[in-house]
């Protein structure tokens, strides 16, 4: 039989709108539903053949339903304005795919499935309706079923009755009896899916129902029944699907044709839909390349990659063998590395074995590492071959290479990724599916890995050469690697005696703030417990709600700070989950981590996480140690130095503000740095306008909060939340500071309106983060993506110059000081454990070459500290 699959528009149309996130054309026009409806439609085409297919259309003026219900459909919300515009595009895609269409006046799509399904089965065809929408099911019957592209299933009469409990043809007195909340037809009220099942299946028909009512045993059931039989037929009249309306049909109406190639060709090319256009017209067809990110990689049904490759290059296959030979290996490996045109050993490793090459020869060691990770320190320091493969940092920790092995990068896949725009948990699985369209091999071996990652290598590489983001990779983050592998093993010392001791205080102010809590709410109860104390709160206490949940009343630290002005027992409360965090988090935790054998804490920096290019760490999490709190302090001189050395921290002073005046170059803003003024204070004098020798400490205050605040994109709601004040007060602040540092109010509007033309914005050394949201027509989208892309440039380019330092202090201090090691890194804080008798030496040093890191258009400050302990 020839087939013919009858598409309801909307319900694909709808359901690609919410199941793709955001996604938009360089102009900023939404395109995720219309992307999902075409993967959808192109599959269909591609995979069940149809010889005929039809798309149906729900009319937009009310039909005869309207005019029987009034109430009918009148629940639903407005469509979003994101999916409204790409209304029009549908028509389009129909006559690019040469695709006939219905829709008539009066009627529903629905009404429209339901008829030509009748006239196609008449004609001998085999009837798909193809939809998620459970109206349909009434139409099923041999020749006549549905098919859902989001389950990728298909529905006949064996899974009507599985679903619903009834037979196709009782699916219209079952939708009578239940009701449909989304068309807002009401059925009757108080009948659910199982008393209908039960009524359909000693009566069979909605009018059997009514005929035999006396014959209804259970009393309430009767009652229901009875005072709403009008409604039962009304609803009926609703859910039953017309087969009778008039159209004309034919099979060379709705026959299967070429799609119409200009026409298509210029449709996805508007919508910049690459990878959809060289599927249904072949691998010559392209389209003109725009500004946008490499990774507008949308989520779709079949994974399909949205991301345009260029130069692609031919990688050398790799002849592997197996050796347990490291004479052999070695030999064969320098023979190797004459002829090789790239000096790289690539590595890659599992629990059951170890992968290497150099250009085309490759050894697979199925055991450990501990018969080769010798041989590869020797190899990498005699040769001075770059180090390759997947996070070769963390591959340099797996076979314990010495600090001074690992020198230098040939290929990080984990880094190129990252300056391509990835973030936080870099999978290589993904990388796979996304940039090769690959899946991951079940069972991979390290030789299967290795191939797979020298070929995403290449991959990624031709990508950010497109994008110039080489610098960043080759100038920062392959050279900051080797810098970080060396700060890891050489840890820090903790003082654990400190540490158990200050365990032992904070348990016991916590007992006590437990005490002083129970004696507050009149009753013990578990403090931790959110739902115990949502009740002691706001049933026992009677404290207003501030935000309820999903599982109830929010208790969270925000809503505590609201609810100190209500109550005292508010702030033992904040008290008590700061105590309990700092011992858990850190003062207990601490001990645990110390190694045996070194006897420090070696925690593991985090180089592709941040998005913004800061370093992140964890095990432990050194970036979130409180600083300006007497508690943290007690933390921190836990860490201590060695005998005979002392702790050194150099932290870069105000380093965003300084970035802030540089890229602004605001007059006011450069000539306080200039002077070296205390910068908060100087901006309190000119947005109060008054003296220096007047500023008080709440000015100061004030002028702090809106100068971080305005480096972040904060607005005056976020300010007015900060300062605890009147909205209105806080937007005359961020006026005031305006009109005395109008650079920063351009740069704030220039860099946005960057960001949307280009799609992206970047530091001064040239990091790039791509921003999908500043064209979004959602609000809140929309100025999330604009504070992001107002602070990135900051942020960024601060993240860049510590990472530079580092880099360059790395160097020098091996020359100048070899006993002396890079320890931690913190936010815009570098800490050192030196010599007692190199410390005044290197102190000058060290501020000079983090000064002389980068320059801008101000000083750039660093202050330096000695002691026993951090």
């Amino acid at each position: 039989m020839k087939k013919i699959y009858l598409v309801d528009v909307s319900s694909i149309f709808f359901r690609s709108f919410y199941a793709i996130r955001q996604l938009s054309n360089s102009q900023g026009m939404p395109t995720n539903a219309l992307y999902g409806f075409l993967v959808a439609i192109i599959k269909l085409l591609k995979e069940h053949k149809p010889d005929f297919i039809a798309f149906c259309f729900d009319h937009p003026e009310d039909g005869f339903r309207e005019e029987i219900y009034k109430e009918y459909k009148a629940n639903r919300d407005e469509a979003p304005k994101d999916l409204v515009v790409q209304f029009p595009y549908l028509p389009k895609i129909a006559d690019a795919l040469s695709i006939a269409t219905f829709e008539k006046a009066g009627f529903e799509a629905d009404d429209l499935i339901g008829t030509l399904s009748r006239l196609a089965k008449s004609q001998g065809q085999e009837v798909t309706i193809v939809s998620g929408d459970k109206d349909f099911a009434q139409l099923v019957e041999p020749g006549i079923r549905i098919f859902d592209p989001s389950k990728d299933a298909y529905m006949g009469a064996d899974e009507v009755r599985a679903k619903f409990g009834v037979n196709p043809d009782q699916i219209i007195d079952y939708l009578a009896l239940v009701g449909d909340s989304s068309d807002n037809v009401p059925g009757v009220r108080g009948v659910g899916p199982k008393a209908a099942q039960k009524l359909l299946g000693e009566f069979g028909t909605l009018k059997n129902v009514y005929d035999k009512l006396g014959d209804i045993k259970n009393d309430r059931l009767r009652e229901l029944m009875s005072t709403q039989k009008e409604m039962a037929f009304l609803s009926q009249k609703l859910v039953t699907i017309v087969t009778d309306v008039p159209v004309e049909f034919s099979e060379d109406i709705i026959r299967v044709r070429p799609p119409k190639n200009d026409v298509l060709t210029s449709l996805l090319q508007e919508l910049e839909f690459k990878t959809l256009l060289q599927r249904l017209l072949g691998e010559g067809a392209s389209i003109q390349p725009v500004v946008q990110s490499p990774l507008s990689t949308p989520v779709s049904t079949d994974n399909t990659s949205e991301v345009e490759i260029k130069g692609q290059k031919e990688l050398p296959e790799i002849s592997f063998s197996k050796t347990t030979d490291v004479a052999q290996l070695e030999t064969e490996f320098q023979k190797e590395l004459k002829q090789a045109s790239q000096s790289e050993l690539w590595c890659e490793a599992s629990p059951t074995g170890l992968a290497f090459a150099v250009g085309r020869v490759g050894f697979h060691f199925e055991g450990g590492i501990q018969q080769v990770n010798d041989w590869v320190a020797a190899f990498l320091n005699s040769t001075g071959i770059a180090f390759s493969g997947f996070d070769t940092k963390s591959m340099a920790h797996l076979l314990d290479l010495p600090g001074e092995a690992f020198k230098k990068i040939g290929s990080d896949v984990m880094l190129q990724a990252y300056c391509l725009g990835h973030v936080g948990e870099i999978d290589f699985k993904t990388l796979l599916k996304v940039h090769l369209e690959k899946d991951f091999p079940e069972l991979a071996s390290p030789v299967d890995r290795l191939i797979l990652a020298r070929e995403l290598s290449n991959r990624l590489q031709s990508l950010l050469t497109d994008i110039d983001s080489n610098k960043i990779l080759k100038t920062i983050e392959y050279p900051l690697a080797p810098v970080l592998y060396r700060m890891e093993r050489a840890g820090v010392l903790l003082d654990r005696k400190a540490l158990v001791e200050y365990s032992a205080e904070l348990k016991s102010q916590t007992r006590q703030l437990e005490k002083e809590i129970f004696e507050m709410a009149g009753v013990e109860f578990n403090v931790g417990s959110p739902k115990q104390l949502g009740q002691i709160l706001f049933e026992k206490l009677k404290l207003p709600v501030v935000r309820k949940t999903k599982t109830g009343m929010s208790t969270d630290s925000d809503v505590l700070e609201k609810l100190r002005e209500h109550h005292p027992i508010a702030e033992k409360l904040l008290q008590w989950r700061e105590l309990t965090k700092l011992n858990s988090t850190y003062v207990e935790a601490l001990p645990q981590l110390i190694h045996d054998k070194s006897g420090r804490v070696h925690t593991r920096y985090n180089q592709a996480v941040a998005a913004t290019g800061r370093l992140s760490s964890t095990n432990p999490n050194l970036q979130n140690i409180p600083i300006r709190t007497a508690r943290g302090q007690r933390i921190r001189n836990s860490f201590i130095a060695k005998d005979g050395f002392k702790i050194l921290s150099a932290d870069y002073s105000q380093v965003e503000l300084r970035i802030l005046a540089h890229i602004t170059q605001d007059e006011n803003l450069m000539q306080g740095f200039a002077k070296d003024l205390d910068i908060h204070s100087a901006t309190a004098s000119e947005v109060f306008n008054i003296p220096l020798t007047e500023v008080s400490s709440a000015h100061r205050r004030v002028a702090k909060a809106i100068n971080f605040g305005i480096a972040y994109g904060m607005s005056e709601f976020g300010l007015a939340e900060n300062l605890q004040i009147a909205r209105g007060v806080a937007a005359e602040f961020i006026r005031k500071y305006f009109a005395r540092f109008p650079g920063v109010k351009k740069y704030m509007s220039d860099i946005v309106k960057e960001g949307m033309e280009q799609g992206y914005v970047q530091t001064i050394f040239g990091r790039r983060r791509y921003y999908d949201g500043l064209k979004s027509s959602n609000r809140n989208i929309r100025q999330a993506a604009e504070r992001a892309a107002i602070n990135m440039p900051i942020q960024g380019a601060a993240a860049d110059i510590i990472k530079l330092a580092m880099i360059k202090i790395d160097a020098e201090i091996s020359e100048e000081c070899p006993k002396a090691s890079m320890i931690m890194q913190v936010h815009d804080e570098l800490v050192f454990e030196v010599p007692e008798s190199q410390v005044d030496n290197l102190k000058m040093k060290i501020q000079t070459w983090m000064g002389e890191t980068t320059k801008l258009s101000v000083p750039l400050k660093v202050d330096v500290e000695v002691g026993d302990h951090w």
